[in-house]
């Protein structure tokens, strides 16, 4: 349906004498990883990077690595070090949780390598918060270069970097007898270093001194790092422990800060942590165009699948290494797995440098500016940072107009104490009692309000929206069920009835970081979906399904409990909006999920178990439990994960997960891993999750969660974090019994991202919108064309699979009351072109003639009836395989068809032209041979004046100039074929020849007609390895061809239909690379595992936009779905109903869109 890329090959191998050779694979690592440490040294990041792209690229593409572990650990730890420096610290750390077990097995812990890889693990622990990991594998290296036979300078060099991490980790700890070892065994040499004197700094404050000058120095210089452009795309800034240091002791003296120094300090402080979400929502917040957010998300899930296909390599990779038989002799790779890993980093390396050029910045620190972030908030809205400081907690409230600084004295081990209190009594599992739900740890929930809300309020006023930015994890339990006072005693226990609750008072939602919120307010407008509500829940979890039974997952997910009161929770919360969808039991699976227009909708649900790591065995991400139908396919296992939420489009306002994990009743791994989904459907493209922190009760959760929908449907603007705290409110206003005013029932639900109002998108209103979605098919298809005439609107589609596969070609016509009559020919396979002559319908398809090839059909059929009234197949003196590619109205009952040979032996493919009428009499017009070795993919006819404009496109040929084929494989051409298109202007009676040219890097898949002039739509390339963009151009009569329009957003795309509009203006319906993955074998591993990465292919959406008379395009419109979306024929006669044909789920589909916006039901 779309070509992205030409194809490629893989190289043979070189000459093994050759400098650059990398089938020497101990030489190529080590020499790589030099250049790029020379890389490093002399200013040239990319220059670095380039090279360890290219060791990781064989390390992940050996086959034998038990023959050299060593060169394999080797590469690996270096890699991981040049990556830490670079900054690209989630990569890094990726590849150390895959692989850092075999590294630290394979190089010597007394060896220097041992070291330096345990200094390497240290630096990348500490910045992603483990400084107790840290803190050890510091103390490891420190005893390896205590041991190594090193020169006295190197060595003292090594082990000032190595006591630096260790005393430095142990002081953030608070383990302050470590940092005051690690200090005292310092070198003299390099007791300047940063790290060494904020572990000072920090032991000196733990012992009563006074507040340091010196860390607020550090302090504001800390900030200016943060702020300053990372030197590579993907470097995010990562706190390591002298910065948390530093923050912690110039936060001492909040109050006295200068509110912006305060406000960084704060967001620094938050960054001690494994999850890299923020870094993402910051890069997304900087679009100012639905395209350019687009372009940014792919760039971000291209690094992402990058990094996943890494890190399953080397753990694969290490395993065989240290697992697999015994091998000697020579390393040896794959080069066709080398290249994938190659194209990852060429395809990267683009779209982040595109991005920079349109000023989108992919580094730093992801540090919101102060007054960016006030005059993003809401004059009711407060938003609240907690960080710890030596014998307390600062604070910082931060409004529209003012902000707040503070500090307070808080016993941590108190505040945990509380914390784990309330936590029990909040988990408790027995059924609703009065008398023990009237038992609550009262005076543990004032003290954490204490603690954790009342230095706030000097800056609160009632009704004000709580933004808290340090995120859910960052506090023992929901702050709604804190207590501002304590409720009146009543027998054992409490009045619950008149307890004060935080919820009483404040909405809230858990930003995570200031960047989440401006990515959901920032300068790009929104684009509202087009339908209202969309649930899924109740799934089968045992037993089989319609579509079969499920695998090694779904016996796993069999434990799980039912769900079928989330049928009625789904059904109340659909109620209030005017068009909604619902997915349940045998429904509810993750391909249907997959195959409806996701990106259309403007709010979700989903009702359903959610699963956090380790919930099943193997599970390394969170995900939602759909009913599952295939262990094998990745796309219908049962399982939507994390990073499969991540690569939707979605434009939806507010997701609701609300059935959450009913067997893990750990309120802190929920806490840290529940986060991760909500980020997930944040990168996705929605920025409000509704979660809960643990099980909840069925009568509680229908209640609660239909009463947040009701009240979105009928006040969108007030935010989720406010429909929230009504919804809580109105559940203790009039509970189904008094024990459900314990707040186990009603606070686990959690807002997570931007809980406030957000605008809808107006830009876009020039852009068609979905009204509705016809699906013809339910076992697969294609609508190819579609045309509205007397009587009503015609589809020609591939039709429904038989038992045995085979598809069939069908036709339906529609009216106003539906469908008038439905043809399905078994014996036909359909074609594209469609016309109507005389009344009458005249399609075009394929059969296998007599000789056994396949033979170009027409078909005249009544249009009143269906009835066929004549038909005609093309196989006299067949010679090869032959397809109707095209075809075009003549008027006075006549049209000229395109009949292709794909491929011919001994000769040039060959295409005919042929008029006919609607008795199905053909006339040969001209014969025309393409070059010897081409293999045609489309073509077009378009009548012009009295003649015929006719292209027809090879997609593979063969380049102008042939590549030369480098010693690295690594520069192996990136393409090996070209596109090319030629045209022809010919004389529509005689067929006589006016005019011809060839255009190289041009795919035409369709053309109109635009007065003198005909446009020609596809796809083109400017160069090899270019992704292809969709493209217009015009030809005039002398065939001199103009750019009219070319698509500049990231992502292969090509037009597949022109439609014309009013006023001399065209519809443009194109398809669009969403997801980009290179699909590559999974390597053989000792043992099965069910949860390893699969293949995932790509996924396209439709784009449909409107092009004026002079060529300008109009605001397009995404149509996307969970899987590919492929558009085909159009009508635009009614631009009020414009119909589009195509493909969605895998299913035939007829879009409705009407021009210039608006919504209408499904």
């Amino acid at each position: 349906m779309i070509v992205g890329a030409p194809a490629q090959a893989a190289p043979a191998p070189p000459d093994p004498a050759a400098a650059d050779t990398p089938y020497d694979v101990d030489a190529y690592v080590k020499r790589q990883l030099l250049g790029a440490n020379l890389g490093l040294g002399q200013g040239r990041p990319r220059d670095a990077l380039r090279a360890v792209d290219k060791v990781l690229s064989l390390a992940g593409s050996v086959q034998n690595p038990q023959a050299r572990p060593a060169t394999i650990a080797y590469a690996l730890s270096g890699s991981m070090a040049v990556l830490t420096t670079l900054g690209q610290t989630e990569r890094a750390h990726g590849l150390l949780k895959a692989s850092g077990g075999f590294v630290r097995a394979t190089l010597p812990a007394d060896s220097v390598e041992g070291g330096v890889h345990r200094l390497t693990e240290a630096r990348l622990l500490q910045a992603v918060g483990d400084f107790r990991g840290a803190a050890e594998a510091a103390g490891v290296a420190v005893a390896a270069f205590r041991q190594a036979s090193l020169d006295e300078p190197t060595r003292a060099a090594l082990l000032a970097q190595a006591m630096d991490m260790r005393a430095a980790s142990c002081a953030v700890l608070g383990r302050f007898d470590c940092a005051r070892e690690a200090l005292r065994d310092h070198p003299a040499a390099g007791r300047d270093a940063p790290a060494y004197r904020m572990a000072e700094a920090a032991v000196a404050a733990e012992d009563g001194a006074p507040g340091s000058a010196a860390a607020r120095t550090l302090a504001q210089a800390l900030k200016t790092k943060a702020e300053a452009d990372g030197a590579l795309p993907g470097a995010w800034s990562r706190p390591d422990a002298a910065d948390q240091i530093a923050a912690r002791l110039a936060l001492r003296e909040a109050g006295t800060l200068p509110p912006d120094l305060a406000f960084a300090l704060f967001q620094i402080a938050a960054r001690a942590g494994p999850s890299f979400d923020a870094d993402a929502m910051t890069a997304l917040g900087q679009a100012r165009s639905e395209m350019q957010r687009r372009a940014i998300h792919q760039a971000l899930r291209l690094r992402a699948r990058r990094d996943r296909l890494e890190r399953a390599q080397a753990q694969a990779i290490g395993a065989l290494a240290t697992q697999g038989p015994t091998a000697s002799g020579p390393l040896s790779y794959d080069p066709a797995r080398r290249l994938v890993f190659r194209d990852f980093a060429r395809r990267i390396d683009e779209a982040e440098q595109g991005l920079a050029q349109d000023g989108v910045r992919l580094s730093g620190a992801g540090i919101a500016p102060l007054k960016r972030f006030q005059a993003a908030l809401a004059p009711n809205e407060a938003a609240l940072s907690v960080a710890p400081i030596p014998g307390g907690l600062a604070y910082m409230c931060v409004r529209r107009d003012g902000v707040l600084q503070a500090t307070a004295a808080v016993d941590p081990a108190q505040l945990k104490l509380d914390g784990r209190l309330v936590q029990q009594a909040l988990t408790a599992t027995h059924p609703p009692s009065e008398s023990s739900d009237a038992q609550f740890p009262a005076a543990a929930s004032l003290r954490l309000y204490d603690a954790l809300v009342r230095p706030f309020e000097a800056c609160l006023r009632p009704g004000d929206r709580i933004v808290w930015l340090p995120g859910v994890a960052t506090v023992p339990v929901p702050l709604a069920a804190l207590l501002r006072s304590a409720p009146p005693k009543l027998g054992q226990g409490y009045d619950l009835s008149h307890a004060e609750w935080l919820v009483t008072r404040h909405a809230v939602s858990y930003a995570g970081a200031a960047g989440v919120v401006l990515a959901a307010r920032g300068g790009r407008p929104r684009a509202a979906g087009g339908f209202d509500f969309f649930g899924v829940g109740d799934p089968i979890l045992t037993g089989a399904t319609n579509q079969g039974r499920a695998g090694v997952r779904g016996e796993d997910l069999a434990a799980l409990a039912p769900l079928p009161e989330t049928r009625e929770e789904l059904e109340a919360s659909a109620k209030g909006f005017r068009s909604s969808r619902l997915l349940l039991q045998d429904q509810a699976t993750e391909r249907r999920f997959r195959g409806e227009l996701v990106g259309a909708y403007r709010y979700l649900s989903f009702a359903t178990h959610g699963l956090i790591r380790d919930d099943l065995q193997g599970l390394s991400e969170p995900a939602l439990v759909l009913t599952p139908v295939a262990m094998d396919d990745p796309t219908d296992d049962g399982l939507l994960t994390a990073s499969e939420i991540a690569d939707l489009q979605l434009r939806a306002l507010f997701v609701a997960l609300s059935a959450c994990n009913t067997a893990n009743f750990d309120l802190d791994r929920m806490s840290q891993d529940l986060p991760a989904l909500a980020s997930a459907f944040a990168v996705a493209g929605v920025p409000s999750t509704l979660a809960t922190l643990w099980p909840v009760n069925s009568e509680t959760g229908r209640r609660v969660v239909s009463d947040v929908f009701g009240r979105l449907s009928t006040a969108p603007g007030d935010g989720a974090a406010d429909a929230l705290a009504r919804a809580q409110r109105a559940f203790l206003a009039a509970p189904p019994g008094k024990a459900y005013l314990h707040p186990r029932f009603w606070a686990p639900f959690v807002v997570l991202g931007d809980g406030g109002a957000l605008p809808v998108e107006t830009a876009e209103a020039g852009a068609p919108a979905v009204t509705a979605v016809e699906v013809l098919t339910r076992r697969g298809g294609e609508v190819l064309d579609v045309r509205r005439g007397a009587g009503g609107t015609a589809a020609r589609f591939i039709s429904d699979a038989d038992a045995a596969g085979r598809r069939g070609a069908g036709l339906r016509l529609a009216g106003p009351d539906g469908e008038a009559w439905r043809l399905d020919a078994r014996d036909l396979g359909a074609s594209r072109f469609t016309v109507e002559l005389d009344g009458k319908l005249v399609v075009s398809g394929y059969q296998r003639g007599p000789g056994g090839r396949f033979a170009p059909t027409l078909e005249a059929v009544d249009r009143a009836t269906g009835r066929t009234i004549a038909r005609w197949r093309g196989d006299d003196d067949q010679a090869a395989d032959a397809f109707v590619f095209g075809g075009a109205s003549l008027g006075a009952g006549r049209a000229v068809v395109a009949v292709a040979e794909p491929r011919a032996e001994g000769r040039g493919p060959r295409l005919s032209l042929l008029e006919v009428d609607g008795g199905l009499a053909p006339r040969p017009i001209a014969l025309i041979e393409a070059p010897a070795g081409a293999v045609l993919s489309d073509a077009t006819v378009t009548p012009l004046g009295g003649d015929l404009v006719v292209t027809f496109t090879d997609r593979a040929a063969r380049p102008a100039a042939r590549p030369a084929v480098p010693g690295d494989d690594w520069d192996f051409p990136a393409c090996l074929t070209e596109r090319v298109t030629w045209i022809r202007r010919l004389d529509a009676r005689t067929g006589a020849l006016k005019a011809q040219r060839q255009v190289r890097g041009l795919a035409v898949v369709t053309a109109l007609a635009r007065g003198d002039a005909v446009w020609l739509a596809g796809s083109a390339t400017k160069a090899c390895g270019d992704e292809a963009k969709a493209a217009i151009v015009a030809l005039d009569a002398a065939l001199a061809a103009r750019p009219v329009h070319t698509d500049a957003a990231l992502g292969a795309s090509e037009v597949r239909s022109l439609s014309p509009l009013p006023g001399g203006r065209a519809l443009v319906a194109a398809s669009k690379e969403a997801v980009f993955d290179f699909r590559t074998p999974a390597p053989a591993s000792p043992t099965p595992d069910p949860y390893r990465l699969g293949d995932l292919p790509r996924t396209f959406a439709g784009m449909v936009f409107t092009l004026e008379r002079d060529g300008s395009a109009g605001p397009p419109r995404m149509l996307d779905a969970g899987n590919s979306v492929f558009v085909s024929g159009a009508d635009a006669s009614r631009p009020a109903d414009i119909l589009l044909g195509g493909t969605l789920g895998g299913e035939a589909a007829i879009f409705h869109l009407r021009e210039g916006g608006g919504r209408r039901s499904r």
